[in-house]
């Protein structure tokens, strides 16, 4: 047969079970509270991926300003072209904080030497290397190629880039 307890012994045990219950309430509240904050991180992750997705690049509350477009390459040689034969065009490195739209290269008229057109929204960094200009058939002395650059926001750049071809030397026979 058990002892009832004394008022010493009732208070022991009393105060036993209450730190045991406390120690596994503090473990059940820190298992709920990681939980949920696991759930709210990862909530607050995949929203702000999607309300990413959905905003422009420039001139939001939290973007940039909308900034023409900018075109960028090194100095050309200051040597002539050689006639019938090809100017290479430096590397051309195009930046829009928008992004690019378009790229166009002409050679003294309307009609594009090379045009690159971009779906969506576009780069906003490009670059265009290895383009060669035939020199067959254009006049002795200089020559401008405009670069033009424009952006999804219709925000356009242009500026020149002059080579020249040489004067053909005479071919003397006899």
């Amino acid at each position: 047969m058990r002892q009832p307890l004394t008022p010493s012994a009732w208070h022991d045990t009393a105060y036993t079970i209450a730190i045991r219950e406390s120690e596994d309430l503090r473990k059940l509240i820190l298992t709920l509270g990681v939980g949920a904050a696991l759930a709210l991180g990862t909530a607050g992750v995949a929203d702000g991926a999607v309300s990413h997705a959905s905003q422009t690049r420039c001139g939001g509350t939290y973007s940039p300003a909308c900034s023409k477009p900018k075109i960028a390459f090194p100095t050309p040689s200051a040597a002539c072209t050689t006639a019938g034969g090809f100017y290479k065009l430096p590397t051309l490195t195009f930046t829009s904080v928008a992004g690019i739209r378009s790229i166009t290269l002409s050679l003294g008229g309307p009609s594009a030497v090379k045009s690159i057109s971009f779906a969506g929204t576009g780069p906003t960094q490009y670059k265009v290397t290895g383009v060669k200009i035939p020199t067959k058939g254009l006049p002795a002395g200089p020559q401008k190629i405009t670069i033009t650059v424009k952006d999804i926001k219709g925000k356009t750049a242009s500026t020149m880039l002059r080579f020249s071809v040489c004067t053909a030397k005479p071919v003397f026979t006899g």
